[in-house]
């Protein structure tokens, strides 16, 4: 875990390690760790109809630093909110799945329930999970990363 984590909380849900590779986690508050881009200014639009504030929304990443596993995870809690309401803000903004060509299905990863989304184009797959007020994105064209990371989702 980062040395003083931004987001504790939101850290302590993700996996530290995925394929006997060990992740380097990281959090951020939004003003920190969301950015200018579209999609991320389309996500920030959203957080106020969820009842939160921006500076309340925590973000966090984990990952492989040495690139050497095909897995990026990324995790959004909004202390307070409704998780399954903050899946969809994340679904429908951040990761642009209402788009023409992007499939959305309802998947089960490790006994948990996961909307998979796939942009048809042959790369990575996001598999999104929703906790009691945070969103865990699992990015990879790996199948059995995803099941094992799943599996050890907190």
């Amino acid at each position: 875990a980062s040395a003083s984590p931004s987001a504790p909380e939101l850290e302590r849900h993700l996996p530290t390690e995925a394929g006997g590779t060990p992740l380097t986690i990281q959090s951020a508050t939004a003003a920190d760790g969301l950015g200018n881009d579209p999609t991320s200014r389309a996500f920030a639009a959203v957080i106020p109809t969820l009842g939160g504030k921006l500076s309340d929304l925590e973000i966090a990443q984990a990952y492989d630093e040495q690139q050497a596993t095909d897995l990026n995870i990324f995790a959004f809690r909004l202390p307070g909110a409704d998780g399954t309401k903050l899946k969809q803000a994340v679904i429908d903004t951040w990761l642009s799945a209402g788009a023409a060509g992007v499939k959305r299905s309802d998947v089960t990863l490790a006994g948990k329930a996961f909307t998979k989304i796939d942009y048809g184009d042959g790369g990575a797959i996001d598999y999104v999970f929703s906790g009691t007020d945070y969103v865990i994105v699992v990015e990879t064209s790996d199948a059995t990363i995803a099941t094992e990371v799943a599996g050890k989702l907190k």
